[in-house]
């Protein structure tokens, strides 16, 4: 199962031309694998960073995820 807890964004400047987007897990996926095995459920914070064509930084966002492992059958 997975929840979005809190999502926060910041748009910084308008987008020109294409957009491409960058993701990083800040606490690392090894964080994320350990407290999923050894407790079932983690709290994922996830850093969204969008730049237009030119370089620009158009958009910040934040994403903190409720993750539960799945029983399996």
């Amino acid at each position: 199962m997975q929840v979005v807890r809190r999502l926060a964004s910041k748009f910084r400047k308008p987008a020109h031309g294409r957009v491409t987007s960058a993701v990083s897990l800040p606490d690392g996926i090894e964080s994320v694998k350990n407290e999923l095995s050894t407790i079932g459920r983690a709290i994922v914070s996830v850093v969204v960073e969008l730049h237009d064509e030119a370089g620009a930084h158009t958009l910040y966002a934040s994403v903190e995820w409720f993750i539960t492992r799945v029983a399996e059958k």
